[in-house]
């Protein structure tokens, strides 16, 4: 019998980035959670190197598969990529594409749970739209502006978590493709 495989296409042609494709025996809930995977992968990818344009060093944890809950409770990551001296930077991808302008009120920032454990050593948020060339950046300095949705967000197991909502005006979009002069000016105010 085959093992799975997880293939990767060719570079995307606008951004020089990879993305997945599943393939062979994976189930239906493996291969959700594979794309899924790659589509975080490519857009932390896009991340870091945008804020490596700018001369930060970056620290990134290691690639950790979790496939159960309890994986996922025993493994709780210390974030997406650290920047040396500012913090963490969270990076969430969208299935949307935008650009300078969010479509809805507030955009998702995280559970309540991941928010209120990592808040401190957050530098800032980032959504990136599904194209991978614009950036929401949602600094936790606007964190006293943002909402709690109760269980707005399905998790893979039937229950709803309480997530954070900011309002689009705490938004900062970013071209990642072309970063601009200082990143610290964007999120810092």
């Amino acid at each position: 019998m085959a093992e799975s495989v997880m293939k990767l296409s060719q570079p995307q042609p606008d951004t020089g980035f990879v993305t997945g494709r599943v393939t062979k025996n994976w189930s239906g809930h493996d291969r959700k959670m594979a794309r899924a995977y790659v589509r975080a992968m490519d857009a932390e990818a896009v991340v870091m190197r945008w804020l490596r344009c700018h001369g930060y060093s970056l620290t990134v944890g290691a690639i950790k598969v979790r496939r159960s809950k309890s994986e996922i409770d025993q493994n709780k990551d210390e974030g997406d990529i650290y920047v040396d001296g500012k913090g963490c930077v969270e990076v969430k991808n969208s299935s949307r594409n935008f650009t300078t302008r969010w479509p809805f009120p507030s955009i998702f920032v995280d559970t309540v749970e991941k928010v209120d454990a990592k808040i401190d050593a957050t530098w800032f948020w980032i959504t990136v739209s599904s194209d991978l060339r614009c950036g929401a950046a949602i600094p936790t300095s606007t964190k006293e502006n943002w909402s709690i949705l109760k269980n707005a967000a399905p998790t893979r197991y039937g229950t709803r978590q309480d997530v954070y909502s900011a309002n689009v005006n705490d938004i900062r979009f970013v071209n990642l493709l072309k970063p601009p002069q200082k990143i610290q000016e964007l999120v810092d105010g």
